[in-house]
């Protein structure tokens, strides 16, 4: 058996194959921007029920990262005073 393609086929099989992977990528970076945008939507809305929830500890979260030096903190923790905490570098502790 003898498979015939002449020079027209191969260019529009070609040229579909390039269409369609084209169009899967478009449909993959859109739908990546799409999940993006919600994952920060989503993000923002937990923030905003956490600083409801506990306006003292972000204003004081906040205080703190603003003074000079604290910027590149990134560690904190919540603890009870009777706790005893020995951290092994620079972080926040907040009481309960």
């Amino acid at each position: 058996m003898h498979l015939s393609i002449d020079l027209t086929d191969l260019i529009i099989f070609l040229l579909g194959s390039i269409v369609g992977a084209f169009a899967i990528y478009l449909v993959n970076k859109f739908t990546d921007k799409r999940r993006k945008k919600e994952a920060v939507k989503e993000t923002a809305k937990e923030f905003r029920e956490v600083t409801q929830q506990m306006p003292e500890l972000i204003t004081d979260m906040r205080n703190d990262l603003v003074q000079e030096g604290n910027n590149l903190i990134r560690e904190f923790f919540i603890s009870k005073k009777s706790y005893s905490l020995n951290p092994g570098g620079k972080c926040f502790v907040y009481f309960e």
